[in-house]
């Protein structure tokens, strides 16, 4: 697992001349294809959800000692 703190706020994105560029925090930025921009946003909305269910399974469980 990486260890860092989740960004709060989503990361801009644009496309021009044919690259698609994502503006994320603190000043970071990276290119895409549009292939390979198309491709990482469908495993972003993956892990998304993924990440949703978690939270709601995590949520659900009673607390200990309840």
């Amino acid at each position: 697992m990486i260890d860092c703190e989740p960004a709060t706020d989503p990361s801009g994105v644009c496309a021009e001349e044919g690259i698609v560029f994502v503006e994320g925090p603190s000043g970071t930025a990276i290119a895409f294809t549009p292939e390979a921009a198309e491709e990482t946003s469908h495993r972003l909305l993956e892990a998304a959800c993924s990440a949703v269910g978690q939270q709601h399974l995590s949520a659900a469980k009673p607390k200990l000692g309840e």
